[in-house]
């Protein structure tokens, strides 16, 4: 398949469209079976119009910020009624990816669904190994449900790479190499690897696979590869030394004091009344840097400098953070899970340090205390006497009181398979880190 990063296919009647996955020949998009295959041309800014419908069109995009989907010229009723994405894995990860929030919101709001899968083209008789997000969007209303095809069964024929490489005879003596793992992929039994400068064990011997080789297995015509580097892929090692970090000079006058002095008023000046606001972060800046010593971090009370982040988080920084409370939770207070010794002495020392960094502040004189969040105490896997504090909001009834956030959390099995394949992962537990927001004073 070409790399394109991405390729669009557009549907205008279902007909026989069976959802099934047919193992793509070299070169060939994964469509299904009934889809007519037009003539290749490139649609130019907006695609379904009317006067010229299209059964294929071929888009790709300029940048990581382009996930939409451009603009329709035609209604509603004419607009195509599936419409195929081929991706390579990672746009997953991307910000405005063809499977973020923005797109498909986009998306949804010209009347379409989304699903997405990733594949192995090896899975579905491919011979390149190489993995493809395909993404389907479907006309809201029309009747029938897009599901895809099993592909638990396992192929008793894997497609080896030996017909797309060069005939040895073309190949020049020197470019063979006595050296070669067990792992090494060998053209008569396995697929080709989706790399330029990959090695390959052939009959003749060990050596690197060549760009036109690599072009060919993804079924780019002649004549259209890019200028590719190719050379492998580089393997790079950190020193194991110990981590260790200080903080900048964090003093008066210092180039980080100034930065911070010089980024305020500006933004102070996107407010009514700058000046309050101005000397107000002036006080937070003290405290803030009051958090730490010439050795590292020494926190005493936790400080966020709002004018640092983003503006659209400006507001909700200085003032605090909604919490989208619907109604108001009913009055009452809900004992603690019950909990042994030891895990008691966590929660109390969990909650005084709270307290001490003024994330929990006292109540206000004359207020009371209608309703709490229960704490449960869990043990951490893997760290023997480490215990995470939680506070259980869903049996304190906060949960049922507050909207929720059309919040997108993805599973780590798709992001692990998207950040790389037959590689080696490190987990960091970051077992003493918190996310530190402030809450709206009302909430």
């Amino acid at each position: 398949m070409a790399q394109d990063e991405g390729n669009i296919l557009h549907q205008r009647k279902w007909g026989d469209c069976s959802n099934r996955l047919e193992g793509p020949t070299s070169g060939a998009l994964w469509t299904p079976p009934s889809m007519e295959r037009a003539p290749r041309h490139s649609s130019g800014g907006s695609f379904g119009d009317r006067e010229r419908p299209l059964h294929l069109t071929k888009w790709r995009p300029q940048s990581r910020t382009m996930g939409g989907h451009g603009g329709f010229r035609a209604s509603q009723t004419h607009r195509p009624k599936v419409i195929i994405e081929s991706w390579r894995s990672d746009p997953t990860l991307w910000q405005y990816g063809p499977t973020s929030k923005p797109t498909t919101t986009r998306w949804r709001e010209a009347g379409y669904n989304i699903n997405c899968r990733t594949i192995k083209a090896t899975a579905i008789g491919g011979a390149v190994t190489q993995e493809r997000l395909l993404v389907v969007r479907t006309r809201i209303d029309c009747r029938a449900q897009w599901t895809w095809d099993s592909l638990d069964r396992d192929l008793s024929v894997i497609r080896p790479m030996g017909n797309l490489l060069t005939p040895p005879g073309l190949v020049p003596r020197n470019s063979y190499s006595q050296s070669g793992s067990a792992h090494t992929p060998h053209s008569l039994h396995d697929p080709m690897p989706n790399q330029i400068g990959a090695w390959i064990k052939t009959e003749k011997g060990v050596r690197r696979l060549m760009k036109e080789e690599v072009a060919q297995g993804l079924g780019i015509p002649k004549g259209c590869e890019t200028e590719l580097d190719q050379r492998p892929g580089t393997t790079i090692t950190l020193d194991n030394d110990v981590f260790n970090w200080h903080p900048p000079d964090l003093s008066l006058g210092s180039p980080w004091h100034t930065l911070r002095l010089a980024n305020l008023p500006w933004a102070a000046d996107h407010y009514p009344e700058p000046d309050n606001i101005y000397w107000d972060g002036i006080q937070r800046l003290a405290v803030h840097r009051n958090n730490y010593n010439s050795e590292g971090p020494d926190p005493k009370r936790l400080q966020l400098l709002w004018w640092e982040f983003p503006s659209e988080h400006w507001g909700e920084l200085r003032n605090g953070a909604r919490q989208n409370f619907l109604k108001q939770p009913d009055p009452c207070l809900r004992p603690n899970a019950p909990m042994d010794e030891e895990m008691l002495e966590a929660a109390v020392q969990f909650v005084d340090e709270l307290v001490e960094l003024g994330v929990l502040p006292s109540i206000d004189e004359g207020l009371t205390v209608l309703t709490n969040a229960p704490l449960f105490v869990v043990g951490k896997d893997g760290q023997p006497g480490q215990w995470r504090v939680i506070a259980d909001m869903l049996r304190g009834g906060q949960n049922d009181c507050v909207g929720q956030d059309p919040v997108f959390m993805p599973r780590i099995a798709h992001i692990v398979d998207q950040m790389y394949t037959e590689g080696y992962s490190a987990v960091v537990d970051l077992s003493k880190f918190f996310y530190n927001f402030p809450t709206h004073p009302d909430d």
